[in-house]
């Protein structure tokens, strides 16, 4: 047996991940409308849509909370979440 950790414990479980600086949904709410405005040729679009949707978001954070979104987004969305939920017609799990 080795004398190694085989557990490894966070330090911040509740802690979003970051890319640089924000967190994964604040870059996507930055970034994508960025990035979209670059490929259609207008970027002031992109730059202007990308300043709107982190002002909404962050108003929307504000008011809901940090959790309420992806809420919304798995219950409105489930298709597009990283749990899977399996049909409701399925009661054993057997692998």
């Amino acid at each position: 047996m080795s004398s190694g950790n085989n557990h490894v414990i966070l330090n911040h479980i509740d802690a979003p991940t970051r890319i640089l600086f924000w967190s994964a949904t604040e870059f996507t709410c930055c970034f994508v409308p960025l990035i979209f405005g670059l490929f259609i040729g207008q970027i002031g679009l992109g730059l202007g849509l990308s300043i709107l949707s982190i002002v909404c978001f962050k108003s929307f954070q504000n008011r809901f909370g940090r959790g309420k979104l992806a809420a919304i987004l798995y219950w409105y969305f489930p298709s597009f979440s990283k749990h899977r939920i399996p049909p409701s017609h399925v009661r054993l799990f057997i692998k």
